[in-house]
């Protein structure tokens, strides 16, 4: 996607443009809806208004997923985010001084993007299988290790001053004064020196000098790690470039990795491979895009490792209530992984514990959901295992009958269904009536009480693990795509609405926020006019108006303290 916004950017001659967006792309993992796609928020900035732009798109990395992470559906989550930094010419750097043409510099960069959620010992293989002659292969795999073996975690300053000795080893031996020459010369010899990939790499060091000189005094700087790692996506970002990465481990918490959530940098040389002439000005752009689905399976997979104690309850002190505990859990997935999820159960049952190979997404959720699924056996609540979305309205018979409910939303997705889920319930809430029309019991009267001012006391908390991988549609063919566009279209709709008269009866409670109850590819959160404007099926701008209208609408929609908004054009 962000191929296609520079693309945009470059053919529509943009000097200076905020974009913010939400939608579907696809990517090399084999995780989300399909294999290959996943939902993923972007933020760039083209023009960049400030001398500082990298530096601020790290920050607004950094606070962005602080706020997701804050959110009450990740409320298991202890670590705070770390950012990666580097910069692309330090590698061109090393690449030239041990021969290797411009050919080789983009396989050795690829080498080294492999390596962001996998063992360094990759880049070794892959430069391995890459055309470099043996010589260089072994001199550019050393350049490489001394630079990641330079970085120091919380010490990114130190970690420069060994880049910039390891730069100035790669300098050659500077031959004696030559005679004075014309100024033509001089002006052809600064000219090549600009192009020389060394000074190309000392200017990059003094870039990443200043991006941490700005940095200092905020909560990002004691989490900046300079690392070659940070090369994500070498074809798109050139030159400055991070990621931001997680800590995790394993549900034994025997292992601990990090894997990134989102990519950024600058990405100027990608609009200029878009543009109509030479002559066209190319605007400076800077980005990131943050992994939704990546994000949200780093929670199922650690919500049992970073899960606080049980509490007492203050209400009725003899029980021991763990408010983070769950009353009722709703898992939709496919039905392979509802097996591997009970096989799971039943060996841990058996005494025999739960043996797993990590590897695929899938496993990591069924033994997940298996570690859920025993947490609610102990205290002997209600655990169903369906493979159908419907199965929502389970929820509301607990409400019904007047209890405290607690919706609490995790999708591996992110998808309007678990906001639908979330928004029928907050709208039984605006109700004084139970369905029967009977008048509400004193229990059910607690719910209009504001969520800060309630006691810590037994309510009902559900979970909803969604996997988008199922469907119960027949086949995988044209009309199942079709068909689920359109549900997934009317369900996010229907949430919106009652979003909307949610904030409204309840404004202190219920706040609107594209993150948590809208968020999809097939919605625009603009007025009928953009609506009229906009191509039918899939809600994508069609011409520069409605374009610019988005914007307009977006920028409305962030004044009113929204998370997120959508606007989806590419």
């Amino acid at each position: 996607q962000k191929a296609s916004f520079a693309r945009l950017v470059a053919r529509t001659e943009v000097q200076q443009i905020v974009r913010y967006s939400v939608s579907r792309v696809y990517t090399a993992d084999g995780v989300g809806l399909a294999p290959g796609e996943t939902t993923q928020a972007d933020f760039d900035v083209v023009g960049k208004p400030s001398p500082f732009g990298e530096a601020e798109a790290i920050e607004g990395c950094f606070e962005s997923i602080s706020s997701i992470l804050s959110l009450p559906c990740f409320h298991h989550f202890v670590p705070e985010p770390s950012v990666l930094l580097f910069h692309t010419h330090l590698i061109s750097a090393a690449c030239a001084a041990c021969g290797i043409d411009e050919a080789g510099q983009e396989d050795v960069l690829l080498a080294v993007s492999s390596a962001l959620n996998k063992p360094w010992k990759v880049v070794r293989e892959m430069l391995k299988g890459e055309s470099l002659p043996l010589a260089e292969q072994k001199r550019i795999w050393s350049l490489l290790c001394r630079m990641k073996s330079a970085s120091i975690a919380g010490d990114a300053l130190a970690t420069l001053s060994a880049i910039d000795q390891i730069l100035a080893n790669l300098e050659p031996p500077k031959k004696e004064s030559e005679a004075a020459k014309s100024p033509l010369e001089l002006a052809k010899k600064e000219s090549e020196a600009a192009k020389n990939p060394l000074e190309l790499a000392k200017k990059a060091a003094k870039e990443l000098h200043a991006v941490l000189d700005y940095l200092k005094g905020t909560p990002l700087y004691n989490r900046v790690v300079i690392t070659p790692l940070a090369i994500a996506h070498p074809r798109l970002y050139r030159g400055f470039a991070f990621a931001a990465v997680i800590p995790t481990s394993s549900i034994a918490g025997k292992k601990q990795t990090m894997k990134a959530v989102c990519t950024g940098g600058c990405y100027t040389q990608t609009i200029e491979s878009f543009r109509f002439s030479s002559r066209q000005t190319i605007p400076p752009a800077v980005g990131f895009s943050i992994d939704l689905t990546r994000l949200s399976t780093i929670r199922m997979a650690d919500s049992a490792v970073y899960a606080p104690q049980p509490e007492k309850s203050a209400m009725d002190s003899t029980k021991a209530w763990a408010v983070h505990w769950l009353d009722i859990l709703l898992i939709s997935c496919s039905y392979s992984t509802q097996s591997v999820c009970h096989e799971c159960v039943r060996s841990v049952r058996a005494g025999k514990g739960i043996t797993a190979d990590w590897r695929t997404e899938e496993e990591e959720r069924a033994v997940a959901a298996a570690h859920a699924m025993l947490e609610c056996g102990k205290a002997g609540q209600v655990v169903i295992v369906d493979g159908v979305l419907a199965n929502a309205r389970i929820c509301f018979k607990h409400f019904w009958k007047g209890k405290n409910v607690n919706v609490e939303s995790q999708s591996s997705e992110c998808e309007g269904v678990d906001a639908m889920v979330e928004l029928l319930v907050r709208k039984w809430k605006l109700s004084n009536l139970k369905p029967n029309g009977d008048e509400a019991s004193e229990e059910t009267r607690m719910i209009e009480t504001p969520i800060k001012q309630r006691r810590p006391g037994p309510s009902v908390k559900i979970e909803i693990l969604v996997d988008d991988k199922s469907s119960s549609a027949a086949g995988k063919g044209k009309h199942w795509k079709e068909s689920k566009r359109s549900v997934r279209h009317s369900l996010v709709k229907g949430a919106m609405r009652w979003a909307e008269a949610a904030a409204k009866a309840l404004p202190g409670v219920v706040r609107v926020s594209g993150f948590r109850h809208c968020i999809t590819y097939w919605f625009l959160p603009c007025s009928s006019w953009c609506e009229g404007n906009c191509c039918r099926g899939c809600r994508r701008v069609s011409n520069i108006a409605a374009l610019r209208h988005c914007f307009s609408c977006a920028q409305q929609w962030a004044s009113g303290g929204q998370d997120f908004f959508l606007v989806d054009f590419c």
